[in-house]
């Protein structure tokens, strides 16, 4: 081969390169983050399929949705405070900073507590519905989510799998 064919075809790996990966992620940063209806309309048919799992009458729902909601919008709180927390830790790790004994501390406690904060609030959770939802309702609703973790977990694990 000769000089200027081997550029070429260098040149050409380079481009395919670079238009794969590309392809492979957003176009857009913007692209990749559900705009506000799509939002709402997940968070829609989230409700609707658990009402439909739960075999749940109109006179349920009608109880049920308000607290589940209530539930769902603590939840998200106090996540998007503990991964703000996490955000402060990183951006210090990448600026190169040196992490401190109370920096690691206040991590941890604030995780532990999340954590905590998170069973006690689902234990307020399914004792609230007492009344509303029958055990077989319960049991139904507390398996749900276990399914919904082990299907995104498996879900995210095929996506990296797939990089």
């Amino acid at each position: 081969m000769n000089m200027k064919t081997t550029t070429l075809a260098l040149l050409g790996v380079m481009l395919f390169s670079i238009l794969y990966a590309q392809s492979r992620g957003a176009r857009f940063p913007d692209e990749r983050k559900p705009s506000g209806k799509m939002m709402i309309q997940k968070q829609i048919d989230m409700e609707q399929k658990i009402i439909e799992k739960l075999e749940l009458t109109k006179k349920q729902s009608e109880k049920f949705l308000p607290l589940f909601r209530e539930h769902r919008e603590k939840r998200e709180e106090m996540r998007k405070e503990l991964m703000e927390i996490k955000r402060e830790m990183r951006e210090k790790i990448r600026e190169g900073e040196e992490i401190s004994d109370r920096d690691l501390r206040n991590l941890i406690t604030n995780t532990q507590a999340f954590h905590t904060q998170k069973v006690e609030d689902k234990k307020q959770f399914i004792s609230s519905l007492s009344g509303i939802l029958n055990n077989t309702q319960v049991a139904k609703l507390l398996l749900a989510d276990k399914q919904k973790k082990a299907k995104c977990l498996k879900a995210h694990r095929k996506k990296l799998r797939n990089k």
